[in-house]
């Protein structure tokens, strides 16, 4: 049933796979201890649903970057509800709290949490199930939905950019996940950076761990920079990761959370897809309708990034 909810979605008949994604909870494997929680304090509260108003509380279920796209969800959640709460990781607590109405609370979710403050709760991946029933549900998102610290961004064009006039493009190439699923979506680094001109645009890192060792063997390669911007931990400082986005003219990057902050914050954005890519970008569109500044390339074929780097070079020519 999960599964099914997933092809379903992927195919745009979101009516039925939202009601099907509920199944989730009944996936083994699904539940993570740690997100889990929060339910299990509130388990005599009952879930949310239209008409019930109430203080709700919005819990973070998935990762970073499934919060960030459900999160699209929360400002039509509002006027639905009294009073509102939402527990999430706390490196996201600063840029929602500067982006969404000083009304929300956001609490990080170790916070222990009074059920008597509480009338109602929902996992935030359940949202989809009452507002994204149709395509032109999406429609209804005021974008960009996320902003970042405009003082910061400035400081970091500036620092980056000096009297240049170049582009300023920031690049994510690969995801440090276990599952082999996952490591198929890397690419390296060297095959974005042959499509780019470096006459016209400066690469930014936007890559989380230490990519000093490919960005150095990159330069040895291909003569070309990669800014790192030292005082910013693109891991953990999900607030400063935001304002060097900002910052930059437009984003170059797999599928990892670096594409969910960038749309979500309203930067042209392309995204390179493999062949067997996950359920939210579906099938037959070049543009998402999470993000409508994110566009997407897709492998015609399992492993190879041929078609997509060429599509790549087209978008940056232009």
């Amino acid at each position: 049933r999960l599964n099914l909810s997933l092809l379903e979605i992927l195919l745009k008949n979101f009516r039925e796979g939202w009601e099907l994604y509920e199944s989730r909870w009944e996936t083994q494997g699904f539940e993570k201890s740690a997100y889990f929680e929060v339910k299990r304090r509130l388990t005599n509260k009952p879930a949310w649903q239209p008409g019930l108003g109430g203080r709700v509380l919005i819990w973070r279920e998935q990762g970073l970057g499934d919060t960030i796209m459900f999160a699209s969800v929360l400002g039509e959640l509002l006027g639905h509800c009294e009073q509102l709460t939402v527990s999430l990781d706390p490196r996201l607590i600063s840029i929602f709290e500067r982006s969404f109405p000083d009304t929300v609370r956001f609490i990080s979710e170790a916070q222990e949490i009074n059920p008597d403050e509480i009338d109602y709760h929902l996992p935030i991946g359940s949202l989809p199930h009452f507002f994204r029933n149709q395509l032109a549900d999406f429609q209804l998102v005021e974008t960009p939905y996320l902003k970042a610290d405009p003082i910061k961004v400035g400081a970091l064009r500036e620092k980056i950019l000096g009297s240049s006039n170049k582009l300023l493009c920031g690049v994510s190439w690969f995801s440090s996940r276990a599952e082999s699923v996952l490591k198929n979506k890397n690419i390296a680094l060297t095959s974005i950076c042959h499509v780019i001109d470096p006459e016209l645009i400066k690469l930014v890192d936007l890559q989380y761990g230490d990519t000093q060792k490919e960005i150095e063997e990159v330069f040895q390669q291909t003569a070309i920079e990669i800014h790192q911007e030292e005082t910013i931990d693109n891991f953990n400082d999900l607030d400063g990761l935001s304002a060097l986005i900002s910052a930059c003219d437009f984003v170059i990057s797999i599928d990892n959370v670096t594409v969910e902050i960038s749309g979500a914050l309203g930067k042209k954005t392309f995204v390179l897809l493999t062949f067997d890519h996950g359920w939210r970008w579906g099938i037959d569109s070049d543009q998402s309708y999470w993000h409508p500044s994110v566009r997407m390339t897709r492998q015609q074929k399992r492993g190879d990034w041929t078609s997509p780097l060429k599509q790549l070079k087209r978008w940056c020519e232009n």
